[in-house]
């Protein structure tokens, strides 16, 4: 191979290997190399021809090298983009896996939240079946216990000694226990002594209480609805807002007890007693308790429509605004023969009601300074009934007058007429702005003396209040009102000049009432105030008016009359 193709072979090689690694720097010799040859026929032609050999042989041994190095590098890019890819798909499945291990944990979490949630409810079902079971087994016990005791027991005993050891078994039990809001129903308590248990809110309807004791022991909201509580007794009991409606509590003592807004309806409680009570806003609609005793108690507010209190007695108490009036159109309130001894009723009610046969007086026990002050009036009237010149000789001593004008008095003879005014304390009933209309009160006998009048400060004065009330329709024959039983007293012609409620004598004052339409035939009234009362068609006949004191009083007749004694005696034609 000659020179020339040596060298157009290394540049085909340059051209397309370009720098492979340090083969260039052999390249780089062996063109030095080149240069470096001498001239043809300098030196011998085979050295040359040794050298090119030499040099082919290098140049072959690099061409193999070189086609080696090329094919591992073909190799290498191979291997790189195999290597890439399987990276790539190594890569891709291990995120499939970490998803299939995500979906797996949850899925699996799932699945035991399940279960566990499945095992949590089947054991509480079997924690409820459990309890139940226990439940069931004691109450099974419970009752297996105390049929057994009750069967050691009953083999023993009578159906008598059955009743009786149950009702010891019950008392037992609300004694350790208390009653609040006990089922006691129908159950048997009586002759027992149950001071002190709280019975509040329970059910004691039909319930027999008769003849037991309670001291201290709180009703209050319980249910007594046709219970039996008769001749039991009861001190410092608390009533309030229980209801004892259709009870039988016959003979029943009530003490130092509070009933107030407790319901009474149509119960039956003759004979009965209650002292020193709250009876106040109390519903005793239609009981039926005569010959009761009720002293020191406040009624105020309460409600006795249809009631029957009969021969009651009533001492020292205050019926302020309590309604006695009838029931209905047909069931009037029955007082018949009813005492009342220092009671107050103002402003109570007693329409229609049937109070004949009633006695009023004063109470030995009344305290004066507890007891409360009325104003009163009594006037003074002298007329001259014979005169000599000028001089007045004899004075009128009559009890029957009527008053002249002031202007119509001589000073000079000793003619005047003086109006006194005056404090005293309210001793008998106080029944002012009341309601009586249409009221039976015949024969009965009102705040009268155990001596004559006229004789002063001979005893206790008797004074009664029924200013403003009303008296309309109602029938008032044969009642004496005030005064003596013993009759008037006229032998002190000093007394007849006085009347209304003269300071030593007893006092009814009616100033303002209304008799209007009322039946008072036969009646007696004696140091009375009538100022400014109503007595228009009203019926009069055979009334004994003794020191009775008329000023601007309407009459019978509708007339306006002022005077003294009975109107019917007047020399006037206003009678």
């Amino acid at each position: 191979m000659n020179k020339a193709v040596m060298i157009a072979v290394l540049f085909c090689l340059t051209s397309l290997t370009g720098c492979i690694g340090d083969d260039s720097t052999n390249l780089e010799e062996l063109k030095e190399e080149d240069q470096q040859i001498e001239p043809v026929g300098e030196n011998d032609l085979s050295n040359i021809s040794k050298e090119l050999d030499a040099l082919e042989v290098e140049v072959n041994k690099f061409l193999e090298d070189f086609n080696q190095l090329k094919a591992s590098q073909d190799e290498m890019q191979a291997s790189d983009d195999t290597m890439s890819t399987m990276m790539d798909q190594l890569e891709a499945r291990i995120n499939m896996l970490e998803t299939d291990m995500q979906n797996l944990n949850i899925i699996r979490l799932e699945e035991k939240d399940d279960e566990l949630q499945s095992s949590i409810d089947a054991t509480n079902q079997k924690v409820s079946a459990l309890e139940s079971q226990l439940s069931s087994l004691q109450q099974e016990f419970t009752a297996l216990r105390l049929d057994f005791n009750e069967l050691t027991l009953m083999s023993l005993m009578d159906e008598q000694e059955y009743r009786i050891f149950k009702k010891m078994k019950l008392l037992d039990d609300i004694r350790e226990n208390d009653a609040v809001d006990m089922d006691l129903v129908e159950a048997d308590l009586s002759g027992s002594d149950l001071s002190g248990i709280n019975f509040a809110g329970a059910d004691l309807s039909h319930a027999n209480l008769d003849g037991s004791r309670f001291v201290g022991n709180n009703f209050t909201e319980a249910n007594m609805d046709n219970s039996h509580a008769n001749a039991a007794y009861f001190r410092g009991a608390n009533f309030e807002g229980a209801s004892v409606v259709g009870a039988y509590w016959n003979a029943v003592e009530i003490i130092d007890s509070n009933m107030a807004d407790a319901r009474f309806v149509e119960t039956e409680m003759h004979n009965c007693i209650i002292l020193e009570s709250d009876l106040s806003n109390s519903n005793f609609e239609k009981v039926n308790a005569n010959d009761c005793y009720l002293f020191n108690v406040n009624g105020d507010s309460s409600i006795w429509k249809g009631a029957s209190l009969d021969h009651s007695e009533f001492e020292l108490s205050t019926f302020d605004d309590a309604d006695f009036s009838r029931y209905g159109d047909s069931t009037p309130t029955r007082l018949v023969g009813v005492t009342y001894a220092s009671v107050s009723f103002v402003g109570a009610t007693f329409a229609y009601a049937d109070m004949s046969h009633s006695t009023m007086e004063i109470s030995p026990l009344a305290i004066s300074s507890d007891s409360p002050i009325m104003e009163s009036v009594w006037v003074e009237y002298v007329e001259c009934a014979e005169e000599s010149s000028g001089w007045c000789q004899q004075q009128n001593h009559d009890l029957d007058k009527e008053f002249k004008d002031e202007s119509e008095l001589d000073s000079d003879k000793g003619e005047r007429i003086a109006v006194h005014e005056h404090l005293r304390i309210l001793t008998c009933v106080d029944f002012m702005n009341a309601d009586l209309n249409n009221t039976k009160l015949d024969n009965s006998i009102i705040c009268i003396t155990s001596v004559p009048e006229g004789d002063f400060y001979a005893g206790t004065l008797a004074n009664a209040r029924f200013e403003n009330a009303e008296f309309r329709r109602a029938d008032l024959t044969n009642v004496h009102f005030g005064g003596s039983p013993l009759g008037i007293n006229t032998e002190n012609p000093w007394a007849n000049m006085s009347s209304g409620c003269y300071t030593g004598a007893s006092c009814m004052n009616f100033r303002n009432t209304a008799f209007s339409l009322a039946d008072l035939s036969d009646s007696h009234f004696d140091f009375v105030d009538l100022s400014g009362a109503d007595f228009a068609g009203s019926s009069v006949g055979r009334v004994v008016w003794g020191h009775a004191l008329w000023w601007e009083t309407t009459w019978t007749d509708s007339s306006t009359i002022s005077g003294q004694g009975n109107p019917n005696n007047w020399d006037s034609d206003d009678d």
